[in-house]
């Protein structure tokens, strides 16, 4: 969270649980043992009990002993970061917490921006009722949704990758949603991205907040484009039965790629392309990539690199 206020993110989204004393805290999981060296139903430990777990080691080295944020901490951040406050993405686990949620929002000053976020219909309605402005999440849209958002006042709603595509045309227009905020969640794939920004959409959470930042300036630049998105990047994929066995000796994830890059100029005027390739992982050779190219209008270029490494 700390690292999206300094990406310049518009804000966050967490998961809130209760502990056994009663405490909310960022957690996904009913147990603590995916996310922390603990294998302990969280309902089931006391706030003082969660000080001594670790729940960064599972994530990297840099993160060793990293406690489980409290829903208090969550607030705090940003209260003094410059320019626009970040918005909160509160998303409820559970049942119970409502409440509390709305109590702590009170104690901060000045108080956030929030969506409070729930699959859970009776939670959403709850908040809603309560002044919150809530978010129904579901894995796709769907008219029945929609119905239930116009009736109860739900702020918003909020559907996963491709879950805008289930509706019949029309219904998905900002008409038929009129008074309630569209969203999605998870948003990674660098299309989906696009196409979230082209509708538009009042918002979207993401695993990859550098390219969900790129894709964005990118809608805005090149508005009246509408084709695909404008870098074609296959995955590798590493098969360890097919590798030769002078290969297989320098590891089980090494291998060697033909790969064929595609860029796409989306601008009615020419750009110069800077490349460069990142890998979040791994340590990887490449050749026969450009430092520069240069796209005219519209043109479509493709680049065969060849890549050497692993992780």
């Amino acid at each position: 969270m700390r690292r999206a206020l300094e990406l310049g993110l518009d804000g966050f989204e967490y998961d809130l649980r209760a502990c056994a004393s009663g405490e909310a805290v960022l957690m996904h999981d009913e147990t603590l043992s995916r996310t922390t060296n603990s294998h302990a139903l969280l309902s089931k430990v006391q706030l003082p009990e969660l000080f001594g777990v670790d729940a960064g080691s599972w994530f990297g080295k840099r993160y060793v002993g990293e406690p489980v944020p409290l829903f208090d901490e969550a607030l705090e951040l940003g209260t003094d970061h410059p320019g626009s406050a970040p918005m909160h993405m509160i998303e409820l686990k559970e049942t119970g917490l409502v409440e509390g949620v709305l109590e702590k929002l009170e104690e901060v000053h000045p108080r956030p921006e929030v969506r409070v976020a729930s699959f859970l219909p009776d939670v959403v309605i709850e908040a809603q009722r309560a002044g919150l402005p809530a978010m129904l999440l579901a894995d796709r849209a769907s008219d029945d949704d929609r119905r239930l958002c116009r009736r109860e006042g739900i702020a918003a709603y909020g559907v996963g990758p491709g879950g805008w595509a289930s509706l019949d045309s029309g219904e998905d227009s900002d008409e038929a949603w009129a008074g309630c905020e569209r969203w999605s969640w998870s948003l990674d794939d660098p299309e989906e991205i696009l196409r979230a920004c082209r509708l538009p959409l009042a918002g979207f959470n993401t695993n990859q907040p550098q390219r969900a930042l790129a894709i964005r300036a990118l809608a805005r630049w090149a508005s009246e484009d509408s084709g695909p998105y404008p870098l074609v990047c296959p995955e590798l994929i590493v098969e360890p039965e097919a590798l030769h066995e002078e290969i297989r000796v320098r590891g089980e994830w090494y291998g060697e790629w033909s790969v064929r890059l595609g860029l796409r100029n989306p601008f009615p005027f020419g750009v110069q392309v800077r490349c460069s390739l990142f890998f979040p992982s791994g340590a990887f050779q490449s050749e026969g990539l450009p430092r520069v190219i240069e796209l005219q209008p519209e043109e479509e270029r493709h680049l065969d690199v060849q890549l050497k490494g692993g992780a």
